[in-house]
C-alpha cells in the first residue's frame, strides 16, 4: 500500500488578539496540491476569552487564502482565561483544480468585541488527500429548525467495494437563534445512533463544533449515513451548518488503529484516568492521530473544570500536546472535545489513549463517545523546523511555511 498524500503543520504556542477582523492567524502554510483531487482538512485548536457574558466571543477559522475561501467558524463563549480551553476547528473539503499550483491555508483568529481579549493555542492543520474508496458529501449551508423530532441535515450513501473496515467521520457546526435554545444531534447508520444528548449553547450567534467518529468494521452492504437534528428545549431554531460526512477505508492506510468507549466515566480526581485505548507497534514513519468525546457535568454550576487529553507511548506514555481541553459546564449540555496531532512513532509497542479527569470545582464530570484513531500516514517526509520549534511536514516533500510570529 502506497504512502498517502499528505501536508501538515502545527503551532502549539499560545497567541492573544484584540482584533475583531481575523486579520492575525496562528498558523500558514503553503503546498501544491495533486491536480482534481478530493481532499479531507481537518483544523483544530484551543480557544479562550478573557471577559465572560455573551458580547465577548472568541473566534477561528480555516481560511484558504490563495482562493479567498473561509471554511467555517468556531466562536466561543464563557471559556474565560488561560487555564480554559475550550475545543475549536472542524472538517473541510478542499478540491484541487487540474493545475491548482501552490495553496496556502492558514488559521485565522478574533475576538467578538475589542474590550476583551482571545487566545488561541493548540492550532494544527491536516490536509489528507483521498482516495477513490474514500467517499464523502457535504451541505455547507445554515439549516434551521425548531422541530422536537429529527430532521436531517446531510446523509452519505456509498457502497463498499469488498467487505473492509472504516473510519466514519461526521462534523457541523451549530448554533442557535437566542440564547435559551438547544439541540440534539445524532450520527446514524439507520441501525445505530450515535448521539450527542443536548449539544452545549451559550449565547445566540456562537458556533459550536460538533465532531464525530465511528469505527465500523466488516462493512460490505450499502450504507446510508445521516447527520439529524431537533430544538430539544427553548422556542428559538437551532440552526447546523458545514456539514460533512466523510468515510475513510482503513485498507486504503498501511494500518490503522481504532478503538472506542462508549461507555459513561465519572470522576472528581484530578489524576487522569484512561478510556479508549489501542496498542500496536507501529513503523516508525508518520501517523495521524485523532480523538474526539464529550463532556456532561452533575449540576449547573459552571464552575467545575474537567480535562480530556491523548497520551501515547510504551509504559505511562507522553502527552500528545502541551495544553488539553479544559471546560466548565452545567447538567444536560454536552461539550465536545477533539484532538488531532501527526506524530512519527517509534518500532515499539505503543499505546494511544485518551485520558480524562476533573482538573478543579465540586461537580462530578462525565465523559462519554471517546473515540481514537491512529492512521499511518506513509514512507519518508520531509521536515523542516522554525525557529519557534514548529514541525511543519510534507509527504510530497514540499515544505510549508509558517510564521513564526503568527502575524
Amino acid at each position: 500500500m502506497a504512502a498517502r498524500t499528505y501536508y501538515y503543520t502545527e503551532d502549539l504556542t499560545r497567541a492573544t488578539t484584540i482584533t475583531t477582523d481575523f486579520s492575525v492567524f496562528k498558523a500558514s502554510f503553503s503546498f501544491t496540491p495533486n491536480g482534481s483531487k478530493n481532499h479531507l482538512v481537518l483544523w483544530r485548536c484551543l480557544l479562550d476569552v478573557a471577559a465572560g457574558g455573551g458580547a465577548f466571543m472568541a473566534q477561528a477559522r480555516l481560511r484558504n487564502t490563495t482562493d479567498s475561501v473561509t471554511y467555517g467558524t468556531s466562536k466561543i463563549a464563557l471559556a474565560q482565561g488561560a487555564s480554559t480551553a475550550q475545543s475549536a476547528g472542524g472538517m473541510a473539503i478542499y478540491t484541487s483544480t487540474a493545475s491548482p499550483g501552490s495553496k496556502t491555508f492558514r488559521v485565522e483568529y478574533a475576538v467578538s468585541n475589542a474590550s476583551t481579549t482571545a487566545g488561541i493555542k493548540e492550532v494544527s492543520i491536516l490536509v489528507l488527500e483521498l482516495g477513490t474508496n474514500d467517499k464523502f458529501f457535504e451541505s455547507t449551508g445554515a439549516s434551521s429548525t425548531s422541530s422536537a423530532s429529527y430532521v436531517n441535515k446531510t446523509s452519505l450513501s456509498f457502497t463498499p467495494p469488498s467487505s473492509g473496515d472504516y473510519l466514519l467521520m461526521a462534523h457541523a457546526v451549530k448554533t442557535q437563534s437566542d440564547g435559551g435554545t438547544d439541540c440534539r444531534v445524532r450520527f446514524s447508520n439507520g441501525t445505530t445512533d450515535y448521539v450527542i444528548p443536548s449539544l452545549f449553547y451559550t449565547v445566540t450567534g456562537d458556533c459550536i463544533p460538533y465532531v464525530q467518529m465511528v469505527f465500523a468494521t466488516a462493512l460490505s452492504a450499502a450504507q446510508s449515513w445521516t447527520i439529524d437534528h431537533f430544538r430539544l428545549d427553548g422556542v428559538g431554531t437551532t440552526t447546523l451548518q458545514e456539514a460533512r460526512i466523510v468515510a475513510l477505508r482503513l485498507a486504503d492506510f498501511e494500518h490503522a488503529y481504532c478503538a472506542e468507549d462508549r461507555t459513561p466515566h465519572t470522576t472528581i480526581l484530578a489524576t487522569f484516568a484512561n478510556s479508549a485505548s489501542v496498542a500496536a507497534t507501529a513503523l516508525a514513519v508518520d501517523h495521524a492521530v485523532l480523538a474526539c468525546g464529550i463532556v456532561d457535568m452533575s449540576s449547573t454550576g459552571q464552575v467545575t473544570y474537567a480535562s480530556n487529553k491523548v497520551n501515547a507511548g510504551s509504559g505511562g506514555g507522553s502527552d500528545v500536546g502541551s495544553a488539553f481541553s479544559a471546560v466548565n459546564g452545567s447538567v444536560g449540555f454536552n461539550k465536545v472535545w477533539w484532538e488531532f496531532r501527526k506524530r512519527t512513532e517509534t518500532a515499539v509497542s505503543t499505546t494511544w489513549r485518551t485520558q480524562y479527569n476533573r482538573v478543579s470545582g465540586t461537580e462530578t464530570p462525565t465523559h462519554d463517545e471517546n473515540v481514537i484513531a491512529v492512521l499511518q500516514l506513509g514512507g519518508t517526509s520531509t521536515m523542516t523546523v522554525a525557529a519557534t520549534g514548529f514541525a511543519p511536514l510534507s509527504s510530497t516533500g514540499v515544505i510549508p511555511i509558517i510564521s513564526p510570529s503568527g502575524m
